[in-house]
Parts: C-alpha cells; structure tokens; sequence
C-alpha cells in the first residue's frame, strides 16, 4: 500500500497516509494532490466563509443553473410535488394581494381537521390532498380570506356553489364561527 505525507501545516493526521486520502491531479509527479481530501474539504470551508468566497460560490451556483435549467426545473417540480398544500396557500395568497383583500394565513392542513375532514355541503368524507378550499363569502364578491368564511368542500360541491352567495345555511355557519 503507497503511502505519502499530507503538505498542509495545519493537517490533523500526522504521519503517512494511504494514496486513496489523496485526490488525483496530473500537475504533481506522483499522479495525486499533496495536500489531502479532508484539507482540501477544510481550506474549502474557510474559503467559502469569506466574503470573496461567497461571492465566487454564488457566482458559480448562478453560472450551472444558467448552464443547466433543466435540473433547476425538475428540482423546483419535485419540490411542488411534496409541498402541494404551500403552493396552493401561495397561489391563494397571491390572487387576493392583487385584489388588495384581508388575508389570514389559512393552513389548509387546520381546515381540514377542523372541518373533520367533511365536505360541509354533502358531508362525505374528503382527502387532505385533494379538496377545495371554498370561501363561504366568495372573494370575487367581496369575502376575506380568513378562518371564519372558509370551509372544505368535495369537488363537485364546490363546481356546484362556484361564486355564488351564501345560503341562510352558511350565512349561520358563519355567524357561529365569528362568536367562538
């Protein structure tokens, strides 16, 4: 087994150690870096912790993601795919900033538990994954987003109700929230 000594002065193994510490590098005679990988790895490190050196990685970063959009593409696609109840939330809360309403941040996984996982207008049994966030008051007639004018809904009962205005029903329902 070949064994060479590590040329950095700061190296916490003393002594020989075997070629495989070692990174390849054609500049050197011996066909291997001098200084080892776990140097090399610390000197990165503390280069990185630098103002230039996050400069240079960000730099770097922007310069693969320029070179390689579509690995930025199926990693931003991988992170809606875990993360669908954010993504919804953010797409909500974008189409009533532009209409310059209230908004409460709603947690569609407390809605639901709330609701008990029903859809309030049939009472079957929805998935968390996939039901409607329907707004009681719709936002296009001038409803707030918030705890107290948002219910679960199954699909067909939400393309049912659509924009409509509430029932006395839900009109109640509403009040009852308000008062809790």
């Amino acid at each position: 087994m070949e064994m060479q000594i590590c040329k950095d002065t700061h190296c916490e193994f003393k002594g020989p150690q075997p070629l495989e510490n070692f990174g390849k590098s054609k500049r050197h005679k011996s066909g291997h870096n001098t200084k080892c990988k776990s140097c090399v790895a610390r000197r990165f490190r503390e280069f990185r912790a630098t103002p230039e050196g996050k400069e240079k990685s960000k730099a770097a970063v922007r310069k693969y993601a320029k070179a390689n959009p579509e690995v930025g593409r199926a990693k931003v696609a991988r992170w809606k795919q875990r993360n669908m109840d954010k993504v919804l939330a953010d797409n909500e809360r974008r189409r009533l900033q532009k209409r310059n309403q209230y908004i409460e941040d709603v947690n569609r996984t407390t809605l639901w538990k709330r609701d008990q996982g029903k859809c309030q207008r049939c009472f079957n049994p929805v998935k968390l994954e996939n039901y409607h966030m329907d707004h009681i008051w719709p936002v296009s007639r001038g409803g707030v987003h918030s705890y107290a004018n948002t219910q679960v809904l199954c699909e067909n009962c939400n393309g049912e109700k659509w924009a409509s205005y509430p029932s006395v029903w839900e009109m109640l329902k509403i009040y009852k929230r308000l008062i809790r």
